[in-house]
């Protein structure tokens, strides 16, 4: 199931906010990689 979610993730440097899609049966979340760079988070795929 894919539902519409309100995020926020903090970063080094910035922080983003957003509605995201969500797959509410994922073991994980990704950021892509523009986005870590840009807030500061660590890239580690």
């Amino acid at each position: 199931m894919h539902v519409r979610a309100r995020i926020r993730i903090c970063g080094r440097e910035k922080v983003f906010s957003g509605v995201v899609l969500v797959d509410t049966g994922a073991k994980m979340s990704l950021v892509d990689e523009s986005t870590a760079e840009h807030i500061g988070v660590e890239y580690t795929w």
